[in-house]
């Protein structure tokens, strides 16, 4: 089988996982975006907050606007998880077997790096050829009602109209400062756990005698891992996410009414110093728990149906060929 078709597999199995994974956590981006955006306190003493929990918002959202609304701006959040995901395994596989073929890592620490510097990367791609698709859906999430932008369609128009192509690549910059570490790490330590875990277990293996492990198992140790790779790698990057989310709903003050304020940020560094002073440090960190159950979920499913997905296709070729 030549290098092309096995690297498109990758784009296909990648596609597929980010389309399945993005369904079941858009609640939960919902969530996040929303309290990443507000500027008042997330607290149930402040009566100026739109906000003041997790519970709190989600009943808020349901209320007022419907529980179908938890899942704003999912058809552009399916568009970019399938260009996002198709990219970035794409990428990351290219690039990790084109190493190995120069010169194979040797120890876990070289494959660590390799593994970060891949990812990280594949990450910075697949963000570039995404970015669009993140914008609009962040402008759907973060309006108010009525709506100002529609659907997928009218929001690519009404930002192109309003601010013509830079108005899909406001943000960008922390949105790559946040995605290359956070990609890199996303593959990292899931071979990182991936590989202490396959130690561990053939070590008990060999003291209990058994021999290969059971598919469930195996599907067990992907969907941990994984999650575990989402939870330490979005709390080392999570500032960047945040300020990603207000520089991206700039100049679309007027469609967040009822949301509190709205603050004007000439840039990531204005950003993150001006939240820090209005809301001090923990400010930065606004959302951080549902978007940690976010990332471990989210993670946990993206690697697992890759792989699934991976290895329906390797079995559909073997059984045409």
């Amino acid at each position: 089988m030549s290098k092309e078709s096995k690297n498109s597999e990758s784009a296909v199995a990648g596609a597929t996982s980010g389309f399945i994974t993005r369904f079941f956590i858009q609640p939960l981006d919902v969530l996040k975006i929303r309290f990443q955006l507000q500027v008042e306190p997330i607290s149930h003493s402040s009566l100026s907050s739109k906000y003041r929990s997790n519970l709190h918002c989600l009943s808020c959202i349901v209320k007022e606007e419907g529980f179908i609304s938890l899942w704003k701006g999912h058809v552009p959040g399916q568009y970019l998880s399938i260009v996002y995901g198709a990219v970035q395994f794409w990428a990351f596989e290219v690039t990790t077997k084109s190493i190995n073929q120069i010169r194979p890592p040797q120890g876990e620490s070289e494959k660590f790096l390799v593994n970060f510097n891949c990812g990280a990367l594949a990450g910075g791609l697949a963000t570039f050829a995404s970015m669009p698709l993140d914008v609009i859906r962040t402008r759907l999430v973060g309006q108010s009602e009525p709506r100002t932008i529609h659907n997928f369609r009218h929001g690519f128009r009404y930002i192109f109209e309003k601010e013509k192509v830079y108005g899909f690549y406001r943000g960008s910059l922390p949105a790559v400062l946040q995605t290359l570490p956070t990609a890199g790490l996303h593959f990292a330590f899931n071979k990182l756990f991936n590989s202490i875990w396959t130690n561990v277990r053939n070590s008990l293996a060999r003291h209990s005698g058994k021999s290969e492990p059971s598919a469930t198992s195996s599907n067990i140790q992907s969907f941990l891992c994984g999650g575990m790779a989402g939870v330490s790698s979005k709390i080392i990057v999570y500032p960047l996410d945040l300020a990603k989310k207000r520089l991206q709903i700039q100049g679309f003050n007027h469609a967040r009414v009822g949301f509190g304020l709205t603050p004007k940020y000439s840039g990531l560094f204005n950003c993150c110093i001006q939240t820090i002073r209005d809301e001090s440090f923990l400010g930065l960190f606004k959302g951080l728990s549902p978007s940690l159950v976010k990332a471990f979920i989210s993670t946990a499913l993206y690697f697992y149906f890759y792989e699934k997905s991976l290895h329906l296709l390797l079995l559909y070729r073997k059984q045409s060929t």
